[in-house]
């Protein structure tokens, strides 16, 4: 019996050293760094129901980069054209009509913060209300538009999903290229990325499109000592958080601010 709590108990001793391990090697430089707010960092669906509060995380909000072509403004949305070369970086099968699941690969993404993706679609909704303003529109249909508008400008999440590729290398030779606009940011983090679905009686009309599916590193642990700046069970917390993300891509947070109504610097 001793002999079995022995056991048991170096075990325990191994694999708390290997977690500490990991975290600390992750943690030993930061690669990157980014403040956001509430607009991006959101409570599970759950906070605030539970019976004990011993834990609280922070869930990361993003879209992918919306579609210019059309009319619509896309929130949540996930699917992504990318050009050729980065689509044939996965291995997605070249059937048809295969479901989605069956075709997800581990890669990576290129988020952009505040940057052009985030700025173009709050510039086509400020003409598009111009435009409605300026002719014989519905009261009703004006309304929707800045409703929508105040929505993106005011509560909705700046983090786009702009590109995708297999490996970190090619999205590192795409961020040298994109245009760095003053306030944006750019992270690399590891993603679930599917094929879309394929039809084979019709031409695929966007053959290089992916579905993100999830960000790999989604959750944010918010330690002990910030606890209290979330008391009261409330969902509408407006706070700022500085969030690090070392060698082994994984998140913490370096340090979080509350605020009592949006902060400052958004």
């Amino acid at each position: 019996m001793n002999k079995l709590l022995w056991s048991a108990a170096g075990l325990l001793i191994v694999v708390n050293s290997m977690v500490l391990g990991h975290s600390a090697y992750n943690r030993h430089e930061a690669q990157a760094r980014i403040t956001l707010s509430e607009r991006e960092l959101n409570f599970p669906h759950h906070y605030g129901f539970e019976k004990e509060n011993s834990g609280i995380s922070l869930s990361v909000q993003w879209n992918t980069r919306p579609d210019t072509t059309t009319d619509e403004n896309y929130y949540y949305y996930r699917q992504l054209k990318l050009t050729r070369e980065h689509y044939a970086t996965f291995r997605f099968a070249d059937v048809c009509d295969h479901p989605g699941s069956n075709t997800a690969e581990q890669g990576f993404v290129l988020i952009e913060f505040n940057g052009n993706a985030y700025q173009q679609l709050v510039e086509k909704l400020r003409t598009q209300l111009n435009q409605l303003q300026q002719s014989s529109a519905q009261a009703k249909k004006i309304k929707d538009v800045q409703d929508e508008l105040q929505q993106f400008e005011k509560e909705r999440s700046r983090l786009y999903i702009i590109d995708a590729a297999a490996n970190r290398a090619t999205l590192e030779a795409s961020l040298s290229r994109q245009e760095k606009i003053p306030g944006s940011q750019f992270l690399i983090l590891p993603a679930l990325v599917k094929d879309t679905y394929r039809q084979c009686d019709s031409k695929q009309k966007d053959p290089d499109t992916v579905y993100i599916d999830e960000l790999l590193v989604d959750l944010i642990y918010v330690p002990r000592e910030y606890h209290a700046l979330f008391s009261g069970k409330k969902t509408d917390h407006h706070f700022q958080a500085t969030i690090a993300f070392g060698k082994l891509d994984e998140p913490w947070l370096e340090s979080l601010t509350a605020c009592e109504t949006e902060c400052n610097a958004r």
